[in-house]
């Protein structure tokens, strides 16, 4: 388990004079994807803050799919509901249906009486990762980048006959030893160690997983997959980060977050984009569109109960206020270029809450955010950790 301060970087933006940030009367509770985490629990600590007496809590990055089940009621083993499912990937057919509107979802999972509202709350860069100055990085290196066709070769568990005949350009791997048996580095070039790839990532549960699986794997419909010997960590990208830095000749994915937190200790790939440009991952690269085809926007999805979103309405505004967009760019995402189109989806609450001083106010979500104060900004300075597991 690492733990990152993100306490000056997120705060060194926000010592402003406050105005009246509107509050929920109560608290509630988050579940979902660790991609979402960083953002969901630094947004929590602020406004949490701000907002006297309302406590955000649980906040758990068991994945998008337990984000979807647990704001739709359907959490396993125990697992409680939560106002906010936070996902890094798109709703199943299996879980809910589309409304007509683009971002209402009906569950038809546990309780189909239920229906959430999608609201996209930053754009993120799946990350190819390595141990920096380790044999995964050095061969990187001296290839300038990965092409997808490699990764797919790292990753896949099709003979190279079966990724052939599926549109993979064999000469992506210019030294191949003809034996499928192994993958080694010396593959991807001559000059790279004869050291199998250890290729590394997240569980079914996360969306990440989904993303990646999706943008490698040319025939899943037909079986295409992990190879076997894909290290599938439970714990998330957290687990991956561990791995990979642990494991020199290992190469993992993850969300811009942990690469942006852990940047000392990993090395981050170049990836062949559809022009035939190698781009690493960033906020310039993320928004130009030029980082592709791995780029892509993450989520929470709000329980759409009156009660519930006369709390996570308020949540939300600041979250698009300067502060939370302040916030969002600290962890390494990149905030949303477009919140007034994210805000127009949340509906007037129009219920008696509180603002940041306690005072009880009539509140609409058409209601301005206010700034952190430079009290609640030092207060918040000293009580802040965000885990990244």
């Amino acid at each position: 388990m690492k733990y990152h301060s993100l306490l000056l970087l997120i705060l060194s933006s926000s010592l402003h004079s406050i105005a009246a940030q509107q509050c929920g009367k109560s608290g509630f509770s988050i579940a979902g994807s660790s991609t979402v985490y960083p953002i969901a629990t630094a947004w929590a600590a602020a406004y949490s803050d701000m907002c006297t007496g309302v406590k955000i809590s649980p906040i758990d990055d068991d994945g998008s799919s337990n984000g979807a089940a647990r704001v739709c009621g359907a959490g396993e083993d125990g697992a409680s509901t939560v106002e906010i499912g936070d996902m890094s990937r798109q709703w199943r057919e299996e879980e809910a249906t589309q409304q007509d509107d683009g971002y209402t979802y009906d569950c038809v999972i546990g309780d189909e009486s239920r229906s959430v509202i999608q609201i996209d709350v930053a754009l993120d860069g799946i990350s190819v990762v390595a141990s920096g100055g380790g044999t995964a990085a050095s061969c990187i290196e001296v290839l300038d980048g990965l092409t997808i066709d490699q990764l797919r070769w790292m990753f896949s568990n099709y003979t190279d006959s079966q990724l052939e005949a599926t549109g993979w350009d064999p000469a992506s791997i210019a030294n191949s030893d003809g034996d499928e048996t192994t993958h080694l580095w010396s593959e991807l070039d001559a000059s790279c160690e004869a050291t199998e790839i250890l290729a590394a990532g997240q569980d079914e549960t996360h969306g990440t997983f989904d993303y990646f699986s999706e943008t490698l794997f040319a025939d899943m419909d037909n079986g295409e997959g992990f190879a076997n010997t894909y290290n599938a960590d439970p714990d998330g990208p957290g687990g991956t980060v561990s791995y990979v830095e642990s494991n020199p000749a290992a190469v993992g994915y993850v969300g811009y977050a942990y690469y942006y937190q852990n940047g000392i200790e990993l090395y981050v790939a170049a990836v062949e984009n559809d022009a035939g440009d190698f781009v690493t991952p960033g906020a310039d690269s993320v928004v130009d569109g030029t980082y592709n085809p791995l780029s892509r926007t993450i989520y929470m999805n709000l329980l759409d109960d009156p009660e519930s979103l006369a709390n996570t309405v308020p949540f939300i505004q600041f979250g698009f206020s300067s502060d939370g967009a302040d916030i969002v760019a600290t962890t390494g995402y990149v905030p949303i270029p477009n919140p007034s189109e994210m805000l127009a989806r949340l509906p007037a609450v129009g219920a008696t809450q509180t603002d940041a001083e306690g005072s009880d106010v009539e509140t609409s979500s058409a209601q301005s955010v206010g700034r952190i104060s430079a009290v609640a900004a030092a207060t918040l300075l000293a009580s802040i950790a965000v885990t990244l597991m």
